[in-house]
């Protein structure tokens, strides 16, 4: 499973990553939009991954696909 914990930091307002893995790409980007923040996310087929999100200790559980959150 992959893990996916975005941590944003006062002062930036938007990053995004990558990572290969053995059943493909996982990408992730992140914005804070006038205090929205906005998460996409790619996660690879056959594999699922645990989105946490910065302003909660909830999070979701994932399977392949595209997603977006606000």
């Amino acid at each position: 499973m992959i893990r996916i914990s975005p941590m944003p930091i006062k002062g930036i307002g938007s990053a995004e990553g990558s990572h290969e893995t053995p059943y493909g790409t996982v990408k992730v980007s992140w914005k804070n939009d006038k205090n929205l923040f906005k998460l996409d996310v790619i996660v690879p087929a056959n594999t699922t991954a645990r989105i946490e999100f910065p302003s909660s200790q909830q999070g979701v559980t994932v399977g392949s696909g595209e997603y977006h959150f606000e």
